[in-house]
């Protein structure tokens, strides 16, 4: 069957799809032919959520909203399996140059946090009130709160405990790529 198949002598069906796939230990659309102009990662599938920005100053965070995503990007292969990342893209300049204006990060909720790590912080002031997020370093945390670090200009930032909602952990590229 695959020597007809390959001579083009007979059609590829699904059921042949599921069933080569399934012998080769692959992905059904993975035996489709790719275009001669693809690149590999224009058959990553384009649906992890952009939920939004996060600002590196505290004078423009932003609301990451995961029921109403601004977008979708395509799913890195280190994250087939993470049905919980998502996007953000970066505002401001306060994390430059590590994180640009403009650029997209790719977050992850259940990845425990460490010391000096990228990291998405929410906070909400008020119950009920808006929840704002902001890209840092995590320098420490204690039992009064955390100590966030910024790069441009160069300082730290405390935030008590009973304001901060969520610490989410940014991937790595190692991360994104399951190396």
């Amino acid at each position: 069957m695959i020597s007809m198949l390959e001579l083009g002598k007979r059609g590829l069906t699904l059921l042949w799809m599921e069933r080569l796939a399934n012998a080769f230990g692959c992905m059904p659309a993975e035996l489709l032919p790719k275009p001669a102009n693809a690149s590999p990662f224009d058959m990553l599938p384009e649906n992890l959520p952009v939920l939004g920005t996060a600002a590196g100053s505290f004078s423009g965070a932003f609301l990451l909203d995961d029921k109403n995503p601004i977008g979708h990007v395509r799913r890195p292969p280190g994250l087939a399996d993470n049905s919980n990342v998502y996007a953000i893209y970066v505002i401001g300049d306060s994390m430059c140059p590590e994180h640009r204006n403009g650029e997209l990060r790719f977050v992850d909720p259940d990845r425990p946090p460490r010391i000096g790590d990228s990291v998405i912080v929410q906070t909400e002031n008020f119950p009920g009130d808006s929840v704002q997020s902001f890209i840092k370093h995590l320098k420490a945390k204690g039992p009064e709160g955390l100590l966030l670090g910024q790069l441009n200009p160069a300082g730290e930032i405390k935030i008590a405990n009973q304001v901060v909602r969520s610490i989410h952990r940014i991937l790595s590229l190692n991360e994104l790529f399951g190396v």
